[in-house]
Parts: structure tokens; sequence; C-alpha cells
């Protein structure tokens, strides 16, 4: 309660109890940096906190700074998810018409207005997870939930559920990064502005605080793919944003540690590893990699090959995989036995890892 009143100060002198607040903040961190130089010294890391260290002020920074979001091209953006929802409402509407189990979901009087429109005669609100639990029960699936993954295993079996799943992907895009995203839009600089944690188990960086009262901060890093989204984000007239990264970072680590010869082969004959892997799996030419399959729902070969190599080494299963690409458990575990039958020295230092 105590700290929430820091955003509610307003420039205005802190109370006592926010002073000792900060004094009890920070009284015991010192006793217990020297704890860790101790164990950072036993373990030989004491490098790895010098580029900690540093890597904190450039997170710093850029929390301080922000990043500038083109507000009327976002808008834009927002209103196409609108769009497509609608046009995904009425293709569900036409699925629903045609299975004769799903009869009684269909009114019997339609209502007519005074400009002559119909008015819509399915009676199912497919934002409502109870009524769409009825409708698939209705058509004969037997699941707890209208989860994705409960849902993916079916969705080639019936086209009603394949769709729906496809509405629910665009209704999150709608509500996550649609109008609610300019909240996230700091008043003073206009300007987002996110909060890093730096150091989780995986070792990577993960942002935002979306809870925190009077300061929302968005995930910065789970924006989408698509460069429509990414591209709202602009520099100051006058600037350029400069974007680097390293090639397969994690994966030439790997390759290092495990001895894996196709991994090594690859990335010393300058070949791109997520390619060749696509082919191994799918077992195709490495120039139809890039092909969009309808059994990948929507995703190209290398993408599926690229969310495995990086997966994988993060302990990814055959669900998290499913979840991950909207495909069946059973498709799932397929791929990643053929992943691995390829690649026996990795699975091996996976498994030991």
């Amino acid at each position: 309660s105590i700290r929430e009143q820091f955003s509610k100060s307003n420039g205005k002198p802190f109370t006592e109890q926010q002073i000792l607040y900060g004094v009890d903040d920070v009284k015991y961190l010192h006793i217990i940096k020297e704890k860790q130089i101790i164990q950072l010294q036993e373990l030989g890391l004491m490098n790895v906190l010098e580029l900690e260290n540093q890597c904190c002020l450039v997170l710093a920074d850029i929390e301080y700074n922000g990043i500038k979001l083109d507000k009327k091209g976002w808008k834009l953006l927002c209103e196409d998810s609108i769009t497509k929802g609608k046009f995904y409402q009425q293709d569900l509407d036409v699925l629903v018409k045609q299975e004769s189990k799903l009869s009684n979901f269909i009114s019997k009087h339609v209502q007519i207005d005074i400009f002559g429109g119909v008015d819509r005669d399915i009676l199912i609100n497919y934002d409502s997870p109870i009524q769409m639990l009825k409708v698939f029960t209705k058509l004969g699936l037997k699941i707890e939930d209208t989860n994705e993954k409960t849902l993916t295993k079916f969705q080639n079996q019936f086209p009603l559920v394949k769709k729906f799943i496809d509405y629910k992907k665009n209704e999150k895009l709608t509500t996550t990064y649609g109008e609610n995203f300019l909240k996230y839009v700091n008043k003073q600089t206009q300007r987002v502005h996110t909060s890093f944690f730096q150091i989780l188990e995986t070792g990577r960086i993960s942002s935002g605080d979306s809870g925190k009262k009077g300061n929302p901060a968005p995930n910065m890093q789970n924006i989408p793919q698509d460069n429509r989204y990414r591209s709202c984000f602009i520099a100051e007239e006058g600037s350029s944003i400069v974007t680097c990264d390293y090639s397969g970072q994690e994966l030439r680590i790997i390759a290092q540690v495990s001895k894996e010869p196709v991994w090594i082969e690859a990335f010393n004959n300058g070949r791109d590893l997520h390619s060749e892997t696509a082919s191994m799996i799918f077992k195709i030419p490495l120039e139809k990699v890039k092909e969009y399959p309808e059994f990948l729902r929507g995703q190209s070969y290398r993408y599926v090959a690229k969310t495995i190599n990086f997966g994988l080494a993060y302990g990814m299963s055959e669900f998290k995989l499913s979840s991950e690409l909207s495909i069946s458990v059973e498709a799932a575990k397929t791929i990643i036995n053929n992943y691995f039958h390829g690649l026996e020295q990795l699975q091996s230092f996976l498994v030991l890892a």
C-alpha cells in the first residue's frame, strides 16, 4: 500500500512513511551483495556479473526512453482486425447451418428491421466458452473446455472447429493489440514504456507488468510477428531504428557442446540451419521449405523447423509444440521423432541436459 503511494505523489515531497519504506528497501542490499560476490567468485562467474550489470544500464535506458507509437496506423490495424472478426463470424454461421446436429442453435423466426435488413438467425455467442462448449458437445466432441490446445486435435475433422480457432486467434489480436493497447502510451512522453525482468530461469529477459496500478507496462517481446504491427513502432523525425540479432546464438552454442555433425557442417558452410532442418523433418527439397502447407495451419515448413530448433533446446514437449503450431499432439510427436531421427547426437545431449 505504501509502494502504491509513489505513483500518486504527483511531484509532492515524500512522506515519512515513504522515506522509511525506501530505507528498508536498501537496508540489506550490501549484505546480500557481499554474500553473492563470494558465491560468484567460487563459481567463476564474475565476468557474467559484469556483463549483466552493463546490460542493466542499457535496459534502464530503454525503459526510461520508451518508444514512439504510430497511433493512427495502430487504429487502422484495430479496425482491420474487427472487420476480419465479422467475416469470421459470418463464416462460422454458415458452417453451423451446414451441421444438422446444430439445428437447435438456428432461430426459426427471423426478424426483419424497417430498412429491410435481416437479423442474425444463429443463436450462438462465439465469445462465450459456455455456449461454445454446448455447441461442440452437440457436435459430438468429448471435451471439457474450448481452449485451443483442446480443440486442435479436432480441427481437421470438423471445419467449424478449425474456423473457430482462427476466429479466437483474431479476437485475441483484437483485444490484446487493439484499442486497449493505446492505454500504454504515456500521457507525458507520448511513448510506450515497458518494464524488464532481466534474469529468468531460461537466461532470457521478459518484459511487461500490465497489472501495475497507475503505470501499466506491456510485454514488448510478444508483439505480433505481422510487420504491419511492428512497423507502428517508429523513430522520431530525423532518427532511425536499427535492428540487429545474433545468427542462431543459442543454436551455435548447442552445436559446439553437443558436437552434432549435421549442425556443425551447416554452420561451417554458411547454410541456413532452419531450412536444412525443415528439409530433413518433412523430407522435402530445400526450395520448398518456405511454402505454407494446409496441415501446418498457415505456417511455413521453415517456421516450424525454427520453432522446433529453439523450442526443444528449452525443453519443449509435443504438447507445447501442438499448442504453438495449432496441430494435433500426434502430428507434433511425429515431427519431433523425425527431427531426432536425423540428429541423434543432439538428442543425446538434450536428454542429458
